[in-house]
């Protein structure tokens, strides 16, 4: 589990952005007429994990609670970036680049020595993510809850 968490800690990221809207101006004769619609919630943008559960229903030696106290005690932050990177960083662990690939709600980050694990986005919104991750080993899983900033 330490491992999972440690991977976890160094491979996602994200970097800030602002909200963003699609404006669409018809005019007809003299009167113009202005649509506003929201864009949908982008990943690209940065995040500070304020809330982590675990599920450890395999033989770790490693207890959920104490991955828990130490991810918020690290205040860890990540980034998605526009072009495909994501960084991480925390108060005990290196900056870590990695790359990462979104199809639908499924997110898959590659470390730079190749590691590849797959996360679950299960909400996302303009101010808040949550994602699944299973571990290496059957039972256990991880689920992160981050907040924009």
């Amino acid at each position: 589990m330490k491992k999972v968490f440690l991977f976890a800690a160094l491979s996602i990221g994200l970097y800030s952005c602002k909200d963003a809207a699609n404006k669409t101006v018809t005019t007809s004769d003299s009167t113009k007429t202005e649509t506003t619609t929201k864009a949908e919630p982008t990943l690209t943008g940065k995040w500070m994990v304020i809330d982590l559960q675990s599920k450890d229903d395999s033989k770790s030696t490693v207890k959920p609670e104490e991955i828990k106290a130490r991810v918020m005690k690290d205040s860890m932050v990540f980034e998605f970036t526009a072009d495909g990177n994501a960084i991480s960083s925390s108060k005990s662990l290196p900056t870590a680049t990695s790359k990462f690939v979104r199809n639908g709600n499924m997110l898959e980050i590659t470390s730079d020595k190749g590691k590849k694990d797959g996360f679950e986005i299960m909400s996302l919104t303009e101010r808040n993510l949550t994602m699944k991750m299973k571990g290496e080993n059957p039972g256990e899983e991880m689920t992160f809850l981050f907040e924009r900033f």
